[in-house]
This record gives C-alpha cells, sequence and structure tokens, in this order.
C-alpha cells in the first residue's frame, strides 16, 4: 500500500478540478497570470508596467460600467459591448478576462464576464444578489433563442486607455 490509498485518489482529484476552477473564475485571473511571469526587475520592464497600467486601467473601467449596469443605467448587452471594447486595446501578451468563462460563442462568454464583475461589486457592498439572478436568466434565454447580439456601445462609458500615461 502506497502513502495514499485508492479511496483517497477520486478526492484529490475532486479538490484539484475544484481549484482550478476557482483560479479560472478569478476576476482576477488576468492580474494573478501577468504577475506569475514578473520580469527580475519590474520597474524597468516597460512591457510589464504598460500590462499593469492596462490592467489598472480595465479594472477600474469595468468597475463603473458594472455599478452602470446594477444601478439600471446601462443594460447587460451595452455593458458586454463596452467590456469588449475595454478589452480590444489590451497589450500583447494579456489574454481577455472572458476567455476564461464558459459559452457558446464570445458574446454570451463576455456577457458572463461582465455578470462575474457585477457579482464582485455585490459582494464588495454586501448587496442582493437578485439582479444577477434575473441577469443570468434573461442571458440563458437568449442564448436558448440564439439571438445574442451586442450593440454598439454607448459613448462615454469609459474613458480611453492612454498606453504612455505614468
Amino acid at each position: 500500500m502506497g502513502i495514499l490509498s485508492r479511496q483517497s485518489w477520486p478526492l484529490l482529484v475532486i479538490a484539484a478540478v475544484l481549484v482550478t476552477a476557482c483560479w479560472r473564475w478569478c476576476a482576477d485571473w488576468n492580474t494573478w497570470r501577468t504577475a506569475a511571469v514578473a520580469p527580475e526587475d519590474p520597474a524597468g520592464d516597460e512591457e510589464y508596467q504598460l500590462k499593469l497600467r492596462y490592467l489598472d486601467w480595465g479594472s477600474r473601467q469595468r468597475s463603473r460600467i458594472a455599478q452602470r449596469v446594477l444601478r439600471g443605467d446601462l443594460s447587460l448587452w451595452e455593458a458586454a459591448a463596452c467590456y469588449r471594447e475595454i478589452d480590444a486595446v489590451r497589450p500583447p501578451g494579456l489574454r481577455a478576462g472572458w476567455m476564461g468563462h464558459r459559452g457558446a460563442s464570445e458574446e454570451e462568454r463576455i456577457c458572463r464576464h461582465v455578470i462575474r464583475f457585477m457579482w464582485q461589486e455585490l459582494v464588495e457592498e454586501m448587496r442582493d444578489d437578485t439582479p444577477l439572478l434575473q441577469l443570468t436568466a434573461e442571458l440563458d434565454e437568449r442564448v436558448r433563442r440564439g439571438d445574442l447580439h451586442l450593440p454598439v456601445p454607448p459613448p462615454g462609458m469609459y474613458e480611453s486607455f492612454d498606453p504612455n500615461a505614468h
């Protein structure tokens, strides 16, 4: 008999799957992924600094947009269109945040990313998650019907990213 019995292996596999799933679902996936490959001298690495500036800017913009959806000023579909625009200017080497979400299309994964960001905002404020359950149901219904299409993002919903700002 080895260190682990035959009965322990299924539990270890389940634990590994759960840890991996939690890691990938985290809204800060890109931040942790970038930090894991930080250069020896991050302050002197311009590419690394650009990624950090983008991650900081993108997080602030997504948070503002999520708050607008929670207030009812913006639809989930409009917010997802804004998130897509924010991801479009990410520096090379950074994976879009929505890529870790499940879904049959890019639009669906982006919508789930918005809902995840909104959930994070609600948890921080200790608010009711009923709006998220409703948005998830609406998203699932649109996916089921096959009519999920994102609109053009409304103007002025987020600030432009300045890659040269320090």
